[in-house]
């Protein structure tokens, strides 16, 4: 899976979307995949509001950090395409602070959701090629001592995880 990450990582990195001058952060790696998917918001009549802080570095592979924030916000989109347009919302906190990464991601969600072993249950038809975008997340999160999180209540859908994230200004010094 890693060559398809890095593959992913540089399509980002060379489309359209990456050359506006748009800054949403200070980490280039979440701006790019936050341009790319704003682009696919756009187009699909979805509204993001956002609150951002993520500095340069922490120590996150930039592979696995895009793949973090893309398959969160994937996720979220696919939900909201289900929606009508003007219930089309995605909710996206994602802040660096006190040796963390945090990412709170809500949703309107129109389906019953049922979760199988912490983790929704993929309504598409081929089950077995989808459904990893979450796993993934999880995977990482775990991985890197972090935690992960989901909810459903009340039509919204509730993604949260977090992974350590040391910048050079909380490191201490030696």
């Amino acid at each position: 899976q890693e060559p398809a990450r890095e593959a992913y990582l540089q399509e980002l990195i060379g489309s359209r979307a990456i050359r506006m001058p748009m800054r949403l952060c200070e980490n280039q790696v979440v701006n790019a995949v936050l341009q790319t998917k704003q682009l696919q918001m756009e187009q699909a009549e979805i509204t993001l509001k956002s609150e951002l802080f993520v500095p340069e570095g922490g120590g996150v592979d930039a592979v696995e950090l895009c793949a973090l924030v893309a398959n969160s916000l994937d996720n979220a989109i696919e939900a909201c395409q289900k929606l009508e347009p003007s219930d089309r919302r995605i909710h996206l906190t994602l802040k660096a602070e006190k040796g963390i990464l945090a990412c709170q991601i809500s949703n309107p969600t129109a389906s019953m959701v049922q979760l199988d072993h912490g983790l929704p249950r993929t309504s598409k038809q081929d089950r077995t090629q989808h459904g990893f975008g979450l796993r993934g997340i999880r995977e990482i999160v775990l991985r890197r001592g972090g935690d992960f999180e989901i909810q459903v209540e009340k039509g919204q859908f509730l993604l949260f995880w977090y992974v350590p994230f040391i910048t050079e200004t909380e490191r201490p010094a030696e």
